[in-house]
């Protein structure tokens, strides 16, 4: 930290470093937020049915096609476990989509 004209002056990663002091949570979930690489959940659902359709991705994850596409359309907010069974490795998800992507796109 620098005094410049009677203020403190700092640097990004000292300002970060007293922001994570101070909130460390909020703090998590500003990182969190700024390399999510979708921007709504229905973009993060579609990512993760690729080139599917959307019976075939019901099929693979076990959750209605109806209700998958209430979700894209932002009708339904999904449950924990419904966006669990959407990033499962049996579910065959396309694009990496994790699940506390999805968690922090729902909230």
């Amino acid at each position: 930290m620098v005094k410049e004209n009677g203020m403190v002056m700092m640097t990004e990663k000292e300002y970060l470093s007293l922001l994570e002091q101070a909130d460390p949570y909020n703090f998590m979930l500003r990182k969190a937020t700024e390399t999510c690489k979708y921007n709504s959940l229905p973009e993060a659902i579609i990512a993760i049915q690729g080139d599917r359709s959307i019976r075939r991705m019901a099929e693979d994850t076990g959750v209605a096609a109806s209700y998958i596409v209430g979700i894209m359309k932002g009708k339904y907010v999904p449950s924990l476990q419904i966006l669990k069974k959407l990033v499962a490795p049996q579910s065959k998800p396309r694009n990496r989509v994790t699940l506390f992507e999805l968690i922090m796109l729902s909230e």
